[in-house]
């Protein structure tokens, strides 16, 4: 049976009648959350008002869900669709909190993490179904969809050496298989939406990555 859903993508054009929405998504250890940094460092520059946020733990409410999902003991870990739909509670709040108020005061939201990484994690590691999961994510939303999002690519075995060190989370635990069907999730949504999601070799430099990522959204929204 198919799911029917009211899409919610805001009027008007990004970076000129309303803010622009940009996430990043990638596996563990791929350099988003220092892509999105460094991003917003440049844009800043440029006059820019831009909002650094995270899911899950962009709200008060996300904070405490992130503890939750993220940290809590294997003895007591969720289940896949339990895991699926604390993610999505914490994205409605997070949607209504902090992404569409400040699209509405224009400014540049940049999101580390939204609904591929439950189409990726979720849909496609846990099983929970692909397509499934997606229309799931489109309700929670309401249809809200990125303008841009950046994809960084990178092995997952490459992603760990550089994470060695730290105390891993429930979803750093998972066998490398999982982190493998991961990327092959991501990979997925990169192919049938390449309108919207830029694939970054994220092997490169942070230096690099930041110059093409900050390009791109001066073309595409700023045409600087």
């Amino acid at each position: 049976m198919s799911v029917q859903w009211s899409p919610r993508n805001l009027p008007g054009q990004p970076g000129k009648d309303r803010g622009v929405f940009i996430t990043f998504e990638g596996g563990e250890g791929c350099g988003k959350t220092t892509l999105a940094r460094n991003i917003a460092a440049r844009l800043g520059v440029a006059h820019h008002t831009c909002v650094l946020t995270i899911e899950p733990g962009g709200t008060p409410f996300g904070a405490a869900m992130r503890k939750f999902i993220l940290h809590t003991r294997d003895e007591i870990a969720l289940s896949p669709t339990a895991e699926l739909f604390s993610y999505l509670a914490d994205r409605t709040q997070h949607i209504d909190e902090v992404i569409l108020p400040g699209l509405a005061e224009k400014k540049v939201i940049l999101s580390d993490r939204y609904y591929d990484s439950s189409i990726a994690y979720q849909g496609e590691a846990r099983g929970l179904g692909f397509e499934w999961v997606e229309a799931c994510c489109k309700i929670a939303t309401r249809g809200l969809a990125p303008d841009l999002t950046f994809y960084l690519d990178l092995a997952p075995e490459t992603g760990f050496e550089r994470i060695r060190g730290r105390t891993p989370d429930h979803i750093e635990r998972q066998k490398l298989s999982f982190h493998e069907s991961v990327r092959r999730g991501y990979q997925k949504l990169a192919a049938k939406y390449p309108e919207r999601i830029v694939t970054l070799d994220a092997r490169r430099t942070p230096e690099e990555l930041v110059d093409e990522s900050v390009a791109i959204i001066n073309e595409r929204f700023f045409h600087a």
